[in-house]
């Protein structure tokens, strides 16, 4: 597990106003966590940063080791208040294609608050999520909460496991 600051990321949709301004890190309790795989133990990590006041952000959820095998892990940590990060180079395939089917499932289910662009241009990332209609719209009003020190909410459901795989 590897928590970092959501400074660190690029994220789609904030306004340049919003990502130019000097924020004290200190005073934005969101994290980001980048997992490796869907161990259970790692919920007690996070419900730990959660009662520290912490607001989790998983990164990249659909590039987790044995996600498409465990996709009701996604459940355990939106029951853990997590909100989630789109990595755009899954949609694109460059991640392989498991990451990018488990993207498209997570997508469905609306459970990405944010995307990260990787540094691609906003209008190569426009062209991307333009397929899907909602994404955007969430990102930019997510991405703009979190530069104003706002609450960000989930707004996704549960995944609904399939006999038939994701």
């Amino acid at each position: 597990m590897i928590v970092k600051s959501v400074f660190e990321c690029s994220l789609y949709g904030a306004d340049e106003k919003n990502s130019e301004n000097k924020i004290d890190e200190d005073l934005i309790s969101y994290k980001v966590i980048e997992l490796n795989n869907t161990d259970r133990s790692v919920l007690k990590k996070i419900y730990g940063l959660g009662l520290e006041g912490m607001s989790i952000i998983i990164d990249s959820p659909e590039r987790i080791k044995g996600i498409s095998k465990d996709i009701e892990f996604i459940n355990d940590l939106i029951d853990y208040n997590c909100l989630f990060i789109l990595n755009i180079d899954s949609l694109k395939g460059k991640n392989g294609t498991e990451a990018k089917k488990v993207a498209k499932k997570l997508i469905k289910n609306k459970i990405y608050n944010f995307i990260y662009t990787n540094n691609n241009s906003n209008r190569n990332v426009k062209s991307i999520i333009d397929r899907c209609s909602e994404l955007e719209g969430i990102s930019i009003r997510s991405a703009n909460s979190l530069y104003n020190g706002e609450q960000v909410d989930f707004h996704g459901r549960k995944i609904k496991k399939s006999f038939f795989g994701l």
